[in-house]
């Protein structure tokens, strides 16, 4: 079955410079999100649903932003971020200014999802280097025949909502070295090695975030992401999972995951994870 669904996806990058410090990781981070978007894992995204904007000014972002309609937009934000002091804005920053994240919110879809890897502090802090492990079990592979459609009924099946998935809690940072956004990683990795014993199952972004803080930890890193709903329970789908190699040990995590209601609220402890959201072990 076939539905005649609309997606569309803006990719950002804003590395600072000049007065900000230069991020090298931004780079790597919005050429690896449209890879993995492509693949089969992350839902098999045409490449011309596809927006990359690369170091705009905040005037450009906006407007493109407000500008997409469809019935699922994603917008992915690698750069840097704060939280204004006075009024408690979730900011974004680029070349020549910076915007309120719930700006980019503004358009006509009646599903948007923001995530972005930016930190949470004051404009200008230092971001840390934490350097990863290279190397994957396997790359974005699947069936492309039954990854679109999976991804376009989960869309239809959708209530209408706005969420906001940032890399860190408020008040803290987030890290980034020259492979990308310490988080962006973490959350690729976890996208492309969600397993199934047989067949291929939609796993939404709850299911991989429950997952994250796990890795970051292994990997020497203390974050916590944020998941903010503005309206609605937009629970989007995120990726594909695919049966495991035989030969590859799974297991499930128990983590926290924070999440918040219109920026407010506290934390939702994760209890338990479903068979087909398990994960790749020694990731």
């Amino acid at each position: 079955m076939k539905n005649n669904i609309t997606r569309k996806a803006i990719i950002v990058g804003a590395p600072g410079g000049g007065h900000t410090k230069y991020l090298p990781g931004v780079l790597p981070d919005i050429a690896a999100v449209p890879e993995f978007l492509r693949s089969s894992r992350g839902g098999r995204w045409h490449a011309h649903e596809i927006a990359v904007l690369n170091d705009p000014t905040a005037e450009e972002l906006v407007l493109t932003a407000q500008a997409a309609c469809a019935d699922y937009l994603f917008i992915y934000f690698s750069g840097h971020g704060y939280t204004d002091a006075h009024s408690g804005s979730r900011m974004l920053c680029c070349k020549n200014g910076a915007v309120a994240d719930i700006a980019l919110l503004q358009g006509r879809s009646p599903r948007m999802f923001l995530a972005t890897d930016v930190c949470r502090t004051l404009l200008g802090e230092a971001i840390g280097s934490i350097p990863l492990p290279s190397g994957d079990y396997f790359d974005f592979t699947g069936e492309q025949s039954v990854a679109r459609e999976i991804f376009d009924r989960a869309i239809l099946d959708l209530p209408a909502g706005i969420t906001i998935l940032h890399s860190t809690r408020p008040g803290l940072k987030a890290s980034d070295n020259r492979d990308g956004g310490v988080f962006t990683q973490a959350l690729l990795h976890v996208g492309s090695h969600m397993v199934i014993g047989k067949g291929h199952q939609l796993v939404n972004i709850e299911q991989v975030l429950y997952h994250i803080p796990h890795v970051l930890a292994k990997r020497g890193n203390s974050q916590q992401p944020d998941l903010i709903r503005l309206s609605g329970n937009l629970n989007v789908p995120f990726a594909i999972a695919m049966p495991a190699p035989k030969e590859v040990e799974v297991q499930a995590h128990t983590n926290k995951i924070a999440t918040s209601d219109n920026g407010e609220g506290g934390l939702l402890w994760a209890l338990g994870i479903l068979v087909f959201a398990a994960f790749v072990i020694n990731s």
